[in-house]
């Protein structure tokens, strides 16, 4: 067949990739939307804000981010021995990308391998 015919029957094909990221796009929005509509939704919790004693929420951030940065350090001090240009940035991108992947994935599977990946792009090596 000719390049053009093939090109033509390309076109002419339904990606279902685009359509099935569009609807859930689609559907997340709504769940959104809803959410922030409903009657126990954004609003509720905005009208809670009031309640909320900011020592707790100081003290749960300042938790959050400690937790980060001593995993950061974690990842930096065993990683250092190895390679010794290795910067704590580059172990502060580890840690992170390993958080969202863990947030992300079923049941937390996801951080870990993201981490050896990222480490590995990183010149460290995995064994």
């Amino acid at each position: 067949m000719p390049q053009a015919v093939e090109d033509e029957k390309r076109k002419k094909q339904i990606d279902w990739k685009k359509i099935v990221s569009i609807v859930s796009i689609l559907i997340s929005l709504g769940i959104l939307f809803y959410f922030c509509i409903s009657k126990n939704g954004l609003l509720a919790l905005l009208g809670q804000l009031r309640r909320f004693k900011a020592a707790w929420v100081v003290l749960a951030v300042s938790c959050m981010f400690g937790d980060l940065f001593l995993d950061a350090c974690l990842i930096y001090l065993f990683t250092k021995d190895a390679n010794p240009g290795y910067r704590f940035r580059f172990a502060l991108k580890v840690c992170l990308a390993g958080h969202f992947y863990s947030a992300i994935t079923p049941f937390q599977s996801g951080g870990q391998p993201m981490q050896i990946y990222l480490m590995s792009r990183q010149r460290i090596d995995p064994g």
